[in-house]
């Protein structure tokens, strides 16, 4: 006859891991604006001047010269953006199981802030000149306006040919090379890397990996799934502006009528596109 032994005398284990969660690349730290973080030390509006461009005129010898006036304008950031993750632990449970519950969770916390700005900032891409697809006319990209036009369909056989009809817009509107990204969702990324296939480049070495993705057609390619639904940033680096004034930070509190503690992590940010940078980058209108 089998043993029979009560659940009550076999232990329960917990192990001093807890499961790693699975996380997105968070990009917008590395391809936005963020050097004005360093001017807003307290407040929470940021002006940001500049002025009207002038022009050239003809000189007729010996007429008087009527001097141009500049105007100035400015722009703002405003930095009033609050995000708190707030969570509780009990005393009971960090005493009753190995797994340290509390700094995994701050962990999370902390990346959860950090992709609420991901998300953000990369939404601003709709500021930037529109780039979509000649209406009734698949291929035919337009630049600037979204009358009568629809989004690129994406596809392996025609991803080159969208990347070269950007250069060539982003060229027209003067944004000078040297510094181009491309930030896209993943589907994107693999219009690109069947691209990189059939033209018989190896992958790993060759084309997308992750994060900061490698180069295309002379793009710095950064993959996210933060990138907003339906479009693709193409143009210079820093056409967003990021300014985070408090970075995530953990507050504890005890709690009066509990054993356990209120966590409180939080972060303060603001992010826009200025007039001058909304046209050195492409809204490209696009799916796949």
């Amino acid at each position: 006859m089998a043993n029979t032994v009560s659940a009550a005398l076999v232990p329960e284990i917990w192990t001093k891991a807890i499961q790693v969660n699975l996380t997105k690349s968070l990009v917008a730290l590395e391809t936005c604006d963020t050097h004005l973080e360093a001017d807003l030390k307290y407040g929470d509006l940021l002006h940001y001047p500049y002025i009207a461009a002038l022009s050239a005129q003809e000189y007729i010898p010996g007429t008087v010269i009527t001097a141009q006036e500049f105007i100035a304008a400015e722009d703002s950031i405003t930095v009033a953006t609050f995000k708190v993750v707030p969570f509780y632990v009990d005393d009971i449970y960090q005493l009753q199981t190995k797994a340290d519950y509390a700094a995994n969770v701050a962990r999370d916390a902390a990346y959860q802030l950090r992709d609420d700005i991901d998300t953000t900032a990369l939404d601003q891409v709709s500021a930037g000149i529109y780039f979509g697809d000649t209406s009734g006319s698949a291929g035919t990209f337009v630049t600037g306006t979204a009358a009568n036009a629809t989004s690129i369909a994406s596809t392996s056989a025609n991803i080159d040919d969208v990347f070269v009809a950007a250069r060539s817009a982003l060229r027209q509107e003067n944004v000078s090379e040297g510094d181009w990204i491309a930030i896209m969702r993943p589907e994107i990324a693999a219009d690109i890397e069947l691209l990189a296939i059939d033209k018989g480049f190896n992958i790993a070495d060759s084309t997308l990996r992750n994060g900061y993705a490698g180069d295309f057609l002379g793009f710095h390619c950064y993959v996210s799934n933060n990138m907003t639904s339906g479009h693709m940033y193409l143009g210079a680096r820093g056409g967003i502006s990021l300014v985070v004034q408090k970075e995530p930070s953990m507050v504890i509190k005890d709690v009066s009528d509990q054993l356990g503690k209120n966590f409180l992590p939080s972060i303060i940010f603001g992010t826009t596109v200025f007039t001058r940078n909304s046209k050195r980058f492409l809204d490209v209108q696009i799916t796949s």
